[in-house]
């Protein structure tokens, strides 16, 4: 009705018998409203085209990006039944499919203060004594699950499965953050909640930590969720709360996948997302391809309309100057 009105308003200022003879009249001639609307129309479909092409590029990228850890045959299990963690991790350890067994947390905001006496004098104004970092729990097997190499110092002991050992470890990022003109190993952090208002902040553990190793960056398409590079690990162990499975499984891990979700539903028919590392890895091409498939339907939708629109525009200019013609 809307896109109607005008024409029809247009039309009722026509001449009518000139109109029937077919004489071509100025009122009848192409306006700029029209150029205007075909110039648009032009310019949506090839930017979507455009937008598809890139989403597509983009996408191909993404999938040969290195993810910066494992995912070969990597499995991810998350425990939201804390009363059945016991059961699980017993069938999980006694399943055949299973290699080896880490566990880690969800990262959490924190607050990371260096705890030397002499750092205030060899601190610089770009590296403040107060830095929000991410805390993660993660147990002993956990950065050779994934394949996450030690570049100085150590990991976690199967000694140390808690918080009351300690021990951190860092990231290779954060260590120089905080310690810019010494070794990071050695080195005291207190960490603290960043909120005390958040829900988790109570299992937050606070309080001094020796930091015992310095873990390398995780750069991919993961590393600003799972693997931040301002990050603090301490230790846990797959029994404590609060924790998910990352597992290393025999063969193809979609398969093993599928074995373990058979398997541990009989324990907990309350079972937890179980995901292959690769499938998480991948999210982000399979993100870009639904992306792509969008706009480049769209955009082809809009190329026909358009090449549509385009005919019918000629086609009636032309008919209207068929009599001069």
């Amino acid at each position: 009705l809307i896109f109607g009105l005008a024409p029809a308003l247009q039309a009722t200022r026509l001449e009518l018998v000139p109109t029937m003879r077919g004489e071509m009249t100025r009122e009848m001639r192409p306006d700029r409203a029209r150029h205007a609307l075909i110039a648009l129309q032009v310019g949506a479909s090839a930017l979507l085209l455009i937008c598809s092409g890139i989403f597509l590029r983009s996408a191909f990228d993404a999938a040969r990006l290195d993810p910066g850890v494992r995912t070969s045959d990597t499995v991810v299990v998350a425990i939201p039944n804390e009363a059945r963690r016991a059961a699980l991790l017993q069938a999980v350890t006694a399943h055949p499919a299973v290699v080896a067994l880490a566990a880690s947390s969800e990262k959490m905001r924190a607050v990371a203060e260096v705890s030397v006496s002499e750092e205030a004098t060899a601190r610089t104004a770009s590296s403040p004594s107060l830095v929000r970092v991410d805390q993660i729990a993660a147990s002993p097997e956990y950065f050779d699950v994934l394949d996450i190499d030690i570049v100085r110092g150590r990991g976690f002991t199967q000694a140390e499965r808690s918080a009351e050992a300690g021990v951190v470890v860092v990231t290779e990022t954060l260590a120089p953050a905080l310690w810019p003109n010494r070794d990071a190993v050695g080195q005291v952090v207190h960490l603290q909640a960043a909120d005390t208002a958040q829900p988790n902040s109570s299992s937050l553990p606070s309080g001094a930590f020796t930091v015992v190793g310095i873990v390398r960056d995780v750069n991919g398409p993961l590393a600003p969720d799972f693997f931040p590079s301002w990050a603090v690990y301490v230790p846990t162990g797959a029994e404590n709360p609060g924790t998910g499975l990352t597992l290393r499984v025999r063969g193809d891990p979609e398969r093993a996948r599928q074995a373990l979700i058979e398997s541990l539903i009989a324990v907990d028919p309350g079972l937890g997302e179980i995901t292959t590392m690769r499938t998480i890895a991948g999210m982000q091409a399979y993100i870009l391809q639904i992306l792509f498939w969008v706009t480049i339907v769209l955009g082809g939708l809009a190329l026909a309309l358009t090449l549509s629109g385009l005919f019918s525009v000629l086609s009636y200019v032309v008919e209207q100057r068929v009599r001069d013609i």
